[in-house]
């Protein structure tokens, strides 16, 4: 393990718990960590790296989503500006990017035989 990653896990340990700008930060961390293919192949897999950051490290916070969602958040708000003007909260930013995306699939049209 290179010694960045093991910088990330002791900030992620040393922030577990802590709300706010703290779960930003922890997600970045958590982005960061998951670029190091030697790291998640020690953990077995990609799938085994996110199930190891939800308990070990985002358990307080994953209560009502999985770890994947919390990581799209962060990407679709990747700044700490877009996080404060929203509050710091989690489920307004997990239903604006829901809208986001509801927005951009495309619409189908129910017909008698079906959906097209």
């Amino acid at each position: 393990m290179n010694r960045r990653t093991l910088e990330i896990l002791a900030e992620l340990q040393a922030k577990l718990g802590e709300a706010g700008k703290a779960v930003f930060q922890r997600l970045g961390l958590a982005i960061e960590l998951l670029q190091d293919d030697e790291w998640i192949a020690e953990q077995g897999s990609l799938t085994d790296a996110y199930n190891f950051l939800q308990k070990e490290y985002f358990g307080d916070i994953c209560v009502a989503a999985k770890i994947e969602t919390l990581l799209e958040v962060r990407k679709e708000f990747p700044t700490e500006k877009e996080w404060e003007d929203r509050k710091w909260d989690l489920q307004t930013m997990r239903a604006e990017l829901y809208e986001r995306r509801r927005k951009d699939r495309p619409t189908r049209t129910r017909t008698n035989s079906g959906i097209i």
